[in-house]
């Protein structure tokens, strides 16, 4: 049922003018007379929102000009916002007897069927229709619509549609992000159950299952499933390198110079198989890096970056060891490169400041130094905001 929320009464007053003064041929009509006391208080309580008020005057309207296919539309409306949506159809349907072109009319129309669960009526107009939706208000509240009836119906690639429209139109509504993650993981679910069902054998179907047991942190029974995978197909790529990152992804007293060393050896037994894998090749530089092999550093960063030439985290790598082994104008070009990619990163600043300075490129140095301070700041104000958002207003410690 339709919730008569503040965001769609706003979408509902935005459309007020549109809905009031335009034809369907696009000409322009004149409101209701000043003259009449019941189209002026009708009009009155729409523009408000008021819309059991309004509901009342239209009727009372309609049951006077039944032939007035503005004063049904109005009415529709009114009934829409009003959480009335199977009301709203019945009169939405006379506006288009009473003038068949009239765009606004099925537009609405095809809204209220979706909110009066009729979607295998409004389905057809909602996709007929929201992409020539020129009022972005109406657009918003059908293309929701769209997305609800589809995922009713079970038509997930219909709401994918839905959803890739509204995403585009409207990239940072919460609601529109909130149903696409909904829509995405339904049909992964959906994807996943198939995969089953049809290839039960398959190493996909233990590829699956070794990634839900990591995201249940069950670190060796997803170990065990990647290791059941290269013994069927020791030379399928990527295996080895999700074993060695699941290995370094132990809780920190688990990870022992042993177990880092097996890591190490998945990342090679990886690039014997795969050579262009960045990632491989960045964890190795990591790796020495914690290791303090700063030649080995260099060269395991220096081949990501060259593998993957928008691999921020890889110019950096490369920089700060180079900056490390001192060899601080060398390290300039990797950092000027991350920062270029990563301009918000606070850690790319700070090195950067530390090669320019020590060669002797003071005004750059302190540039830097001022740049690395305003993204710490924004990046703490931002994980702040987050953490508010998931948690609410922390208390201060007595």
């Amino acid at each position: 049922m339709f919730q008569n929320t503040p965001g769609k009464i706003i979408s509902i007053i935005a459309l007020l003018a549109l809905v009031g003064t335009v034809s369907a041929q696009g000409t322009r009509r004149a409101s209701p007379p000043a003259s009449s006391p019941a189209a002026a208080s009708a009009q009155q309580a729409f523009e408000r929102g008021d819309w059991e008020a309004a509901v009342r005057g239209f009727e009372g309207l309609v049951k006077a000009a039944p032939g007035n296919a503005d004063y049904h539309l109005k009415l529709g409306v009114a009934l829409y916002a009003a959480g009335r949506p199977a009301d709203a159809v019945l009169v939405l349907r006379q506006a288009l007897k009473l003038r068949p072109g009239f765009v606004q009319a099925r537009h609405y129309l095809g809204a209220s069927l979706a909110e009066a669960g009729q979607c295998a009526e409004a389905l057809p107009l909602l996709k007929k229709d929201l992409p020539q939706m020129t009022n972005q208000d109406l657009r918003r509240v059908a293309g929701l619509a769209g997305v609800r009836c589809s995922m009713g119906a079970n038509q997930l690639d219909e709401a994918v549609d839905f959803v890739r429209l509204l995403a585009r139109d409207f990239p940072n509504d919460a609601e529109v992000l909130f149903q696409a993650v909904h829509v995405y993981s339904d049909l992964s679910l959906r994807a996943s159950q198939e995969l089953l069902f049809k290839a039960p054998s398959s190493y996909q179907v233990r590829l699956l299952n070794a990634e839900a047991l990591e995201t249940q942190e069950r670190w060796n029974d997803a170990a065990a499933e990647y290791r059941a995978i290269l013994a069927t197909n020791p030379n399928l790529p990527g295996i080895h390198y999700r074993l060695g990152r699941l290995l370094l992804s132990l809780p920190e007293n688990a990870v022992t110079p042993t177990t880092r060393d097996e890591a190490r050896r998945e990342f090679e037994d990886e690039l014997k198989i795969n050579p262009r894998n960045a990632g491989a090749e960045y964890v190795l530089g990591e790796l020495a890096r914690q290791a303090r092999d700063w030649a080995q550093a260099v060269a395991h960063f220096s081949n990501a970056a060259k593998l993957d030439p928008a691999f921020a985290d890889a110019f950096i790598g490369l920089g700060r060891s180079l900056v490390a082994d001192r060899k601080f104008a060398e390290a300039v070009a990797p950092l000027e490169h991350a920062a270029k990619l990563q301009p918000d990163n606070p850690a790319t600043h700070y090195h950067l400041a530390v090669a320019y300075s020590r060669t002797g490129r003071k005004a750059e140095a302190e540039r830097e130094s001022a740049t690395f301070r305003q993204t710490s700041d924004k990046a703490r104000q931002a994980k702040q905001e987050i953490q508010t958002g998931v948690l609410g207003p922390q208390k201060a410690e007595p």
